[in-house]
């Protein structure tokens, strides 16, 4: 795996461009990048949760989607807020991601906040909010790494995988 210093990968253009084009004042480097990559997925998933028509399994679906489809179609903002380390970005203090008020910590928490209002309303069975969330996070996280990194594989219609993958797993839950 290379490592990214200072802020740039060694051998991606496209990823040095991407830093250069960040503007939060207030962090360097590979965090910034990672901030603003899970800021705009906080975003996305706040968009969703409007047009759910306030039923948690639609919006729990729909946030999954957004998830998924951010990843393909940022993967290179992507692979630096996912799929590295926080020390193989040099980083230094991994605090920063664990902060409550992390944009990563934010992104996951409203995703959380969705199953356990799926859970309130006994759409889904009692079941442990903090397992679930992690369950559809993992998922959602396999099928963008490997849609991204294993894009010659001869996958079925990208669609059809997706919508099986968040239907299965939803279903699995329902009361």
């Amino acid at each position: 795996m290379r490592k990214i210093y200072h802020g740039h990968q060694r051998t991606s253009r496209k990823t040095k461009r991407i830093f250069k084009t960040r503007n939060f004042r207030s962090c360097t480097g590979a965090f910034c990048i990672c901030e603003e990559t899970f800021e705009k997925l906080l975003n996305g998933l706040d968009e969703v949760a409007c047009l759910s028509d306030n039923d948690p399994v639609k919006c729990l679906e729909a946030g999954i989607r957004k998830y998924i489809y951010f990843g393909l179609t940022h993967p290179n903002d992507y692979k630096v807020a996912f799929m590295y380390r926080p020390e193989d970005l040099a980083m230094g203090d991994i605090n920063r991601f664990l902060s409550p008020d992390s944009m990563g910590n934010q992104a996951y928490a409203r995703l959380r906040d969705i199953v356990v209002e799926c859970i309130k309303q006994k759409k889904f069975k009692e079941v442990d909010p903090e397992l679930i969330t992690q369950s559809f996070w993992t998922t959602a996280h396999g099928i963008v790494s490997l849609l991204i990194i294993k894009c010659h594989f001869p996958w079925v219609d990208k669609e059809q995988l997706i919508s099986h993958t968040i239907n299965s797993l939803i279903d699995s839950l329902k009361v």
